[in-house]
Formats: C-alpha cells, structure tokens, sequence
C-alpha cells in the first residue's frame, strides 16, 4: 500500500503552465496502475499537495498485490493539456509517501461474549467535564451520559494529553504521551505508521474495525485510519451526529455474529454550536437580535491576546447557553447508539468508552475555543467506562490520563498494546502518578505559538511556557495553582510558592527529556487553511 503525490509547488516549477502527470506503477514488469493528476496554476493556494492511493483496479482499499520477490517500480512523466510530452525539471518533487508491504489474513468471525466483548469508543470532541451532570453540573445537559456512568466506572478528574485534537487524538488511538507519539503541530500532524494503535491490534486479533469521524482533520490522509477497514472521515469538512451516526449504525447492524471495535469521534460540542429545535424547556435560550456567529472565529484568536471581543454579557451568556444546547444534542445521539446495542442485544457483550479529546473556554480566563491554554476548562474531560469486566457504580477521585485508555480498553478486549509494561491500568490499583499535558499552540501573556506544558501533582497544577526562562521564582514562565481551594485557577501561585515550581517544574522537564525524535510530516496548504478556519492558527505576536 502507498500513495503518490505531487508536491504543492508543482505548478511553480512547471513554470506556471498547466500540465498533466501520467503516473504508472509496474509489477515485474507489468503494468497494474495507471493514474494522472492535472496540476495548474495556483495548485498550492487551492489543494496543497495532492496524492493517489496505490490500488489495483477495483481495489481501493487494498493496495497492489505483490508476489515474494517481484519488483515494484513508479514511473512519473509529463505532457501538456494536448498530450505533447514535457521535460520535468530538475526542481521538480514526486513524493511516494506511506509505502509499506503487509499480510492479509482471513479470521473466521468470533462472536462477542462477556469474556471477549466489543467495543465502541465514543470521543465526543471539544467537551469539557464541568457541563455535565455526572460532574455535578446543576443544567440537565447529559441525562444518557449519567444513566452510563451509573453502570460503570467515572473519572472525576479525568485529563486529556493536550488542549486540541490532533495531539490528544493519537494519544487516545495508540494510548502514548504527546512526547513519544510526536504528532505536535503541523510541522509533525502524520500518526507515524511505526506506532501501532489499539485498532491494529484489535484488527490483528481478528476483530472488525470501522471509524467515523466527524472532525475535519481526524481523517485517513494523516494515517488515523491505522487499523480500521472502513474509516468514515471527510478531509476539511465537519459533520455533526445527525450525519455520522445514521451511517455508524448502520454498519453496526451488519456485525451481527461478530466481534468488532467501533470508534465514533462526534463533533456536537465544536463550533459552530448548534440549538436542535427539540431542546428541553430547562435549556431553552433566546438568541440577541444583533449576535453574530461570524464574529466567533474573530473573537476566538482577539480574546487570546487580552483583546475586548464579545464585550454583551447577553452575548457571553447566548455562547454559553449554545454550547449546553449543544452538549445535550450530542447526549441525545449517545442515547441513539447505547439504545440501538440494546436492541441489537449487543448491550451485555459490548464495552462502552465515553471521553473528549479536549475542552472549550467560553471566557473562564478571557478567550474562547481552545488549544491556547491548558486550565481545566480544556483539559478536564469526561472519562466513563461500562460493560463487560468494568464495575459499577464505582467513581474514582485521583487525577488520571486518558492517555491510558487504550492500553485499558486493549486489556478489556483481552489484547494488550507494545510497551505494556511503561502503561497505567485505569481499572487496576494506581500510583498517584503526576498527569500530563500540553499545547504547542499555546498563548502566554500576549504571545502566541508557544509550547506549553502542564502537570497535576499533590493537589497543585502548574503551567508553563516552555520558551520562556522559568526561575524557581515563579514569574513570567510559569503559573501555579491549589485546586483544592481554586479549582477553576484563578488566582496564581507560583511566587509564593518557588520550592513546590521548581519540584513541579523539574516533573515536566524529566517527561520532555522522555521524548524521542519522531518523522516529521507537515501540513499542506489546503490542511493549514483548515486549521486557520477553526482557530488553530493565525497572525499573532511572537
């Protein structure tokens, strides 16, 4: 399997001309792929690098069939809109990207038992705990989600391994810290294909696998789909519950008689909130005549910088109102899919996982969206295990990682990920070991794309900015807060503090130590003005 691409300067280097590329993929000799890609004047402004997947025929998802010994060669020429051929210059880049050899295996069915159940992994992106009634939120914004957790296990204080998605997604995929899994920015955005993730060794072991993301940069051409047989995701493009999940179960429905993983990254809670005309009375909310939903966007990167944006208080409260709106929206679909295991008769054979990749400011410290910071607001999320193997009723207090749910979740199934032995089960006894984040999109008083890193330790959390000089005295580098007497850190610590910064400080610089140099994959054009479009990026000060 493979891909074959086109640089995103190829225009530039043909001289501005359009031009079409013949690519020919040979198999001793023979030839099983024929392709062409057109590429024109301002390629990079309107797709960024563009790529074909290796595939035979007929064949889209399964790559080229390649006996033991054969040799496989990609021939690449170029010709003119009339079909004259062109000279490729020396300038010009053919990139063959993910080419690997694998064995194809045939599993006979295995029916799931309480023993060797299922799986559905439920990632509800962009929700942060505190709105919840299992965390003691006082608006009826999740009733199918407390009805779960009170069959399973909850996790009062649950964090994710960063403050935006990528990161945090490929820590819930392989169950790896940020550091080792490398997928930071968007210089290194690619899932390396060397790590192995929970639904490879699902799939190793003969269970079926399908993915459905509704996130617009959680998608196959940044390797997520590892894994998975069918991975629902469209680059650039967000689809809320109503979309995704029809399709999800329909897949579901054509597991009967099989054991299967089932990932579900839903995007109810990402802007752009949206109010379903059904809402309950308890959360009806009354729109202001002159709001703007364009000025969200806006507002999101001024607020970063210290900046008045969205100065109405209506305006704070409608934001605010929408995103509980938009929290029961995504309860109600989650009602949907544990309704349809049980009329599956799925229910008492499937293990249900129920957690975010990461939170949403809506102005808890002066700015909106997420990925800028790292307060509890965007790495509290909610953690819920039920089904076969998880007790019930049972909630646990300690800080924990959702970095370690697919290493639990993999033990649960019976399997086990690589480097078991460096991994925390969240079902068994635990050390009270620090918990980890960070954010390389971080915003530090006034200054934006900076590393940020945090931990929880003894009842403390400490923030700090990694591109700064951090001094046990606490200053512009760090932030620290006691969460027992500050639990929404408001009020900052660390130059009362000096001897617990340098201690905590000294925790974050030995995990950084940890982290290996992983290849780096970066963004194209079409892939940053997605990121731009959501809030990732922008012009700020450095």
């Amino acid at each position: 399997t493979g891909a074959l691409g086109v640089h995103v300067d190829a225009g530039a280097h043909l001289g501005g001309e359009p031009a079409r590329l013949h690519f020919t993929v040979s198999v001793g000799g023979r030839a099983v792929l024929q392709e062409e890609l057109l590429v024109e004047p301002g390629h990079e402004q309107r797709g960024g690098s563009s790529w074909i997947r290796i595939a035979a025929a007929g064949a889209e998802h399964e790559g080229l069939r390649v006996p033991s010994g054969a040799r496989v060669e990609i021939a690449v020429s170029a010709a003119d809109l009339e079909g004259r051929a062109r000279e490729l210059p020396a300038s010009f880049l053919v990139g063959v990207g993910k080419p690997r050899f694998e064995r194809f295996h045939v599993y006979a069915p295995e029916r799931a038992s309480p023993v060797r159940p299922s799986l559905v992994y439920v990632v509800q992106d962009t929700l942060r705990a505190d709105r919840l009634g299992v965390a003691g939120y006082a608006r009826p914004t999740s009733p199918r989600l407390d009805a779960l957790a009170a069959e399973g296990v909850v996790y009062e204080h649950a964090h994710a391994a960063s403050s935006w998605t990528w990161p945090s997604t490929a820590s819930l995929l392989t169950g790896l810290p940020v550091e080792l899994h490398g997928v930071r920015d968007v210089e290194s955005c690619h899932l390396s294909t060397s790590l192995v993730t929970l639904a490879e060794v699902a799939q190793a072991a003969g269970l079926r696998t399908a993915a459905f993301s509704g996130n617009a940069i959680v998608v196959p051409g940044k390797n997520f789909d590892q894994g998975f047989e069918r991975f629902d995701a469209v680059r650039g493009v967000f689809r809320k519950s109503d979309v995704l999940m029809p399709r999800a179960l329909e897949w579901l429905r054509e597991r009967e008689g099989e054991r299967f993983l089932l990932y579900l990254q839903l995007t109810d809670t990402h802007w752009p909130y949206r109010v379903p005309d059904d809402l309950p009375a308890e959360l009806a909310l009354e729109r202001p005549t002159d709001f703007d939903p364009g000025d969200f966007e806006r507002a999101s990167q001024r607020s970063r910088l210290g900046e008045a944006s969205f100065p109405d208080p209506t305006h704070r409260a409608y934001l605010s109102q929408s995103y509980d709106a938009s929290v029961w929206d995504g309860d109600r679909w989650l009602g949907v899919l544990l309704d349809e295991l049980r009329a599956l008769g799925l229910d008492d054979t499937t293990v249900v996982a129920f957690t975010s990749d990461h939170g949403e400011e809506l102005y808890d410290h002066g700015a909106l969206a997420h990925g800028h910071s790292l307060h509890a607001e965007l790495v509290r999320v909610p953690l819920v295990l039920a089904g076969p193997g998880v007790p019930r009723g049972v909630r646990v207090t300690q800080p924990v990682s959702n970095v370690h749910l697919a290493g639990t979740l993999a033990g649960l199934l019976g399997l086990a990920l690589p480097g078991e032995a460096g991994r925390v089960d969240l079902l068994g006894p635990m050390a009270q070991d620090p918990v980890h984040f960070s954010t390389a999109h971080g915003f530090w008083r006034g200054n934006g794309r900076r590393e940020l890193s945090g931990v929880v330790n003894e009842g403390w959390v400490l923030h700090a900015d990694e591109q700064a000089v951090v001094t046990a005295e606490g200053g512009r580098g760090v932030a620290l807060y006691e969460l027992a007497q500050d639990p929404a850190e408001q009020r900052d610590r660390s130059a009362e503090e000096p001897a617990r910064v340098e201690a905590m400080h000294a925790l974050v610089e030995r995990r950084r130590a940890q982290a290996r140099a992983p290849a780096r994959f970066g963004a194209g054009a079409a892939t940053l003005s997605t990121l731009e479009d959501i809030g990732y990026l922008g012009d700020f000060d450095e």
